[in-house]
C-alpha cells in the first residue's frame, strides 16, 4: 500500500502520540514501534550505492532477540518505501548485517554495542535501538519511552557519516543529539 508522504507523516506524528495506555502493554508498544522502524524507512533517503539494484529491498536486520520482530514482519507484508519492497532477516549473534539497511540492534546486544556501531564503518545502514542513550553512543535513532509514550531521538551526525539523508519532516519530530 502505497501513502502519500503527508499521509505518512500524519500517522507517523499520531504513532508518536499514542499512549501506551500501561508500561507494561509490550504488544502495543511493540506495534508501536513496528510502525514506526516500517514509516521512518520512508522517510530516509539511502545512497545509490547501497542497493545491489534499482529492484533490491529495502532489508530491515534485526540483531538479537527482540520481541518486535514478529510484529515488524507483519507490519511490513506488502508495504514499501521509496519504491522498494520492504523485508525482515533475524540476525544470529555473529552473523553479518551486510545486505541489511536498517539494523534494529536489540538491548541484547548492549554490551558489544560499540563493536556492532564499529562494524558498520562506512556503510549506509540506519541504525535502531531502544538502548538507553543509544544515539548518544553513536547509533542513529533511538527510542525511548517518555510519559508512557514512544518518542525518539536522533544522531545527525552519524546519520551523516553513514551517508543518509533524513528527512527534515522526520526531523522536526525528534529529538536531535550529539
Amino acid at each position: 500500500m502505497k501513502y502519500a508522504l503527508s499521509a505518512v507523516f500524519s500517522m507517523l506524528g499520531m504513532i508518536l502520540l499514542t499512549p501506551s495506555n500501561a508500561r507494561g502493554d509490550g504488544a502495543l508498544e511493540a506495534q508501536v514501534k513496528a510502525v514506526f522502524i516500517l514509516n521512518a524507512a520512508r522517510f530516509v533517503q539511502w545512497p545509490d550505492a547501497a542497493f545491489s539494484s534499482d529492484a533490491a529491498p529495502i532489508v530491515i536486520g534485526v540483531l538479537g532477540d527482540n520481541p518486535i520482530t514478529g510484529v515488524l514482519q507483519q507490519a511490513v507484508k506488502g508495504e514499501t518505501a521509496n519504491n522498494r519492497q520492504l523485508v525482515v532477516k533475524r540476525l544470529s549473534r555473529g552473523q553479518s548485517s551486510a545486505g541489511c539497511h536498517v539494523l534494529l540492534i536489540s538491548r541484547s546486544e548492549s554490551g558489544r554495542l560499540d563493536g556492532v556501531l564499529k562494524s558498520l564503518d562506512d556503510s549506509s545502514v540506519l541504525t535502531v535501538s531502544e538502548m538507553d542513550q543509544f544515539a548518544q553512543r553513536g547509533g542513529i535513532i533511538g527510542l525511548v519511552m517518555q510519559e508512557n509514550n514512544v518518542r525518539f531521538e536522533v544522531n545527525t551526525a552519524a546519520a551523516r557519516k553513514a551517508g543518509l539523508n533524513i528527512s527534515s519532516r522526520l526531523l522536526s519530530l525528534a529529538k536531535i543529539v550529539k
